[in-house]
């Protein structure tokens, strides 16, 4: 194993019951025979060696560097599948994503300057404001100085976002599902405030499609050649510098993921967290 990426839903895991019914999974690049692959689709990968099935196993061109590769799987893969098959988001379309400066939100973003759709992103701090409207941001709204149903309405002529994304959980999700049109939908794709989202008062109160995405649903469906081409397209946009990862701020020895887990839960953690 060279590298692993250490995600949220990782540190989650560490923290429940799911930790010790289930081996973790993380998705690094590894060297097998010559070749740096991503060893996916397997369990228990926080380890020295893995065995995993070949045909399964993504090769990762030499311009990729162990950073980007690691993180090539989860979040990319998601954003690309949510974008184009989930939603089928189109280019008049607006789309609300909270948490918008997490890795995924930065990866709607990006995608949105692709496709043509335009994101409202949330976030709540200000300080973030400028760089995701450099990114591709169509507006931003920092839920901290302003109410997210006000701003998106105000923004969308009343109409509201066409879809949400929702990263959060509890009343920033409901918050989020209340911004969305009538007959738009509502995604929940997270949960990083811990607290699930009040589905029984969505229901009863908005006129929106609530969906719960799951990538494992999504691969569970999928053909082995529709799994290789959705990785040969995200691919070529990280090749072409049209999808970017933010550089990770931490690194720690496989090892020590006792102390990753402890710095990912602590008020220093900036970015992203490698297992090398």
């Amino acid at each position: 194993m060279l590298a692993s990426a250490f995600f949220m839903a990782s540190e989650l895991r560490w923290n429940s019951a799911v930790f010790r019914r289930n081996s973790l999974h993380f998705y690094p690049a590894i060297n097998i025979i010559g070749k740096r692959v991503l060893p996916l689709r397997g369990a228990g990968t926080w380890q020295d060696y893995v065995i995993s099935r070949a045909v399964l196993a993504i090769e990762v061109p030499d311009q990729i560097n162990d950073d980007a590769a690691s993180r090539l799987y989860i979040n990319p893969i998601t954003a690309w599948v949510i974008c184009t098959e989930t939603l089928k988001i189109t280019s008049d379309q607006v789309l609300l994503v909270n948490a918008a400066n997490s890795s995924i939100g930065r990866l709607f973003i990006q995608l949105s300057s692709l496709f043509g759709f335009r994101v409202i992103a949330i976030i709540r701090h200000t300080r973030y404001a400028e760089e995701l409207l450099n990114l591709g941001a169509w507006y931003v709204i920092d839920s901290s100085r302003m109410s997210i149903y006000d701003a998106t309405m105000s923004v969308t002529n009343g109409q509201g976002a066409d879809a949400s994304i929702d990263s959060i959980g509890g009343l920033d999700g409901f918050e989020l599902a209340r911004s969305t049109r009538p007959g738009g939908t509502f995604l929940a794709l997270g949960l990083l405030s811990g607290t699930q989202v009040d589905w029984a008062r969505i229901s009863k109160e908005l006129s929106v499609h609530p969906q719960l995405f799951l990538l494992r649903h999504w691969i569970q469906q999928i053909s082995l050649s529709r799994w290789h081409d959705t990785f040969e397209k995200v691919i070529e946009l990280v090749q072409n510098g049209q999808l970017n990862f933010t550089a990770p701020t931490e690194r720690f020895a496989l090892h020590c993921v006792k102390e990753a887990v402890q710095f990912a839960e602590s008020n220093k953690r900036t970015g992203k967290i490698l297992l090398v």
